[in-house]
């Protein structure tokens, strides 16, 4: 496809602007892996939650390119194999980002006393609570999705009161 027009004055070409994607470049995906960074103790390193939920990522993107190969009988033995891969690697990302925890948190502020704690934690983090929001709102809008999902990470963790490794 041909992206310069011609000036019919002097018959030179001039580049037609293009729109592109925003400068960050970042999709959905890395706006999941900030929500994990946000829920954690320490957002500027990757954890432990981070690191296994980025392996599973991997291990069920190995199993699909295995399973469109596997109509041969050579690969149904590794086929079988990456399920159990992506079935040990997924419940180690579940561990290892305490979901036990997390659940166990928001089975609890459902009931009254869970709503009490929740709304006594929150009235002492009022003023982070609406920077995490600004912040949230200022990079979801411009496709900084990295940040916009720490952001709300961190504030989903001040809510739930759990923070994962």
């Amino acid at each position: 496809f041909n992206n310069y027009v011609t000036d019919s004055s002097d018959n030179s070409y001039t580049p037609i602007p293009r729109v592109t994607d925003p400068e960050t470049n970042e999709t959905y995906i890395d706006f999941y892996f900030g929500l994990i960074l946000g829920w954690q103790t320490q957002q500027r390193f990757p954890g432990q939650c981070y690191t296994d939920t980025l392996n599973y990522y991997k291990t069920v993107n190995d199993t699909i390119n295995i399973f469109f190969l596997s109509w041969l009988p050579s690969y149904w033995f590794n086929l079988l194999d990456r399920v159990r891969i992506n079935i040990d690697s997924y419940s180690k990302s579940l561990q290892s980002c305490q979901i036990h925890s997390i659940l166990t948190k928001l089975q609890r502020m459902v009931t009254v006393d869970g709503v009490i704690e929740t709304f006594a934690r929150l009235l002492t983090q009022v003023a982070f609570l609406k920077i995490y929001m600004d912040k949230f709102s200022e990079n979801f809008a411009v496709g900084n999705f990295t940040v916009a999902g720490t952001q709300l990470g961190l504030l989903t963790s001040a809510i739930v009161g759990v923070t994962v490794n």
